[in-house]
Parts: structure tokens; sequence; C-alpha cells
């Protein structure tokens, strides 16, 4: 199978890991489609549930993404009463956010969806065929995060 009928885009290993990321990413917004939430808001309710409650900064942080784009998905959240903004004992200026119930459930529910789709994905290549490009995908990352440029 090729990525492209361009040569040069075929043979890229760039090229390659975008498509697979594309598929990958269609795959996750068609199984939480049904839940109207997006990867990213599950991903942060994950953060919140994990490491909550916390600041706006320490959520910043964790999420690796720069202030108006935590921001936005926060207040998405709250806009959806998924999570609550408190006041911060020490720091009155400071909020502190953490997971409600309906966040909770929502969060469950995503996570069953993307077990789901794991599932079907591991039926169609089969689960060893999985297991080892997870452990290529790792090999290969830890490789490049030890790259010195």
């Amino acid at each position: 199978m090729r990525f492209s009928e361009i040569d040069v885009l075929d043979e890229s290993i760039f090229f390659a890991v975008s498509s697979l990321h594309y598929v990958m990413r269609q795959k996750i917004t068609l199984a939480l489609e049904p839940l109207n939430i997006t990867s990213e808001m599950l991903g942060s309710m994950l953060i919140i549930a994990d490491k909550g409650p916390l600041t706006t900064n320490q959520f910043c942080c964790y999420q690796g993404r720069g202030r108006s784009t935590s921001k936005r998905i926060i207040d998405r959240l709250q806009q959806r009463q998924l999570i609550a903004l408190d006041d911060n004992e020490c720091d009155k200026r400071v909020k502190n956010i953490r997971l409600l119930p309906a966040g909770e459930k929502l969060l469950k529910q995503g996570l069953q969806a993307i077990q789901q789709a794991r599932q079907a994905l591991e039926k169609k290549v089969g689960t060893k065929q999985l297991t080892q490009f997870m452990a290529n995908v790792r090999e290969m990352y830890t490789l490049l995060q030890d790259d010195p440029e």
C-alpha cells in the first residue's frame, strides 16, 4: 500500500506518520462523536481527574499548551458543567479546577468509547501487531528524544 502517488511523499517517514496520525485521530473522533466531546476535552478531563484539583497554571503545564488554548478548553468544559472553578484558599485571584460528577460520568463514557475503538482496531489488525507497533513507536520516540540536535 502506498501513502501517496507521489514517490517522494510515499517514501517519507514524516508523511507516513502524519497519515497514520490522521487516520487514528479520525477513529477517535468518530468514537467520541456520540458523546459530543472532543479528544482534547477528554484528555483535559483525564488530567483534572488524575491530578486535580489543580490551578489553571498547573493545568496549562500538564497540558503542555499555552494559556489561551487551555483557557478555551476550560471555558468549554465549564459551559457544559463538567468542571468547576473554585477560589483558591491561599490566593483568591487563583482558581482551582475540579471535575464535577457529570464530568466524571462523561470521562468514564469517553474512556469506554476509546477502549471499544481500540478493541475494534485490535480485531482488525491483530493484538500482536498492535502491541509490536506500540513497542516500536516507543523505541523510536526514545531514540529521537535522546538526539542532541
